[in-house]
């Protein structure tokens, strides 16, 4: 008569063992591509944020270019020296 458990024999054991693992494998391979497509994406996120920073700096560049222009004129006019 049955106590309720059910006797598996080694190789049973060895079968579900050996399914946990392929189940295991299985996740890590997945999370480990969904890692690498979100570093890729994070890579792609900043190199475009770093590209519009340089932009601005760029335009901010030009903008002190132009009023050092326009404080050299102003004291040529001025003669003002230095």
């Amino acid at each position: 008569m049955g106590d309720g458990f059910e006797t598996m024999s080694k190789s049973d054991i060895l079968d579900g063992f050996r399914e946990m693992r392929e189940y295991i494998e299985f996740g890590h391979a997945a999370i480990l591509r969904q890692m690498a497509e979100m570093r890729t994406k994070i890579l792609t996120e900043m190199r475009a944020g770093f590209a519009q920073v340089d932009r601005r700096f760029a335009r901010l560049d030009d903008r002190v270019s132009a009023l050092e222009d326009d404080m050299s004129q102003v004291k040529l006019r001025l003669d003002i020296v230095g």
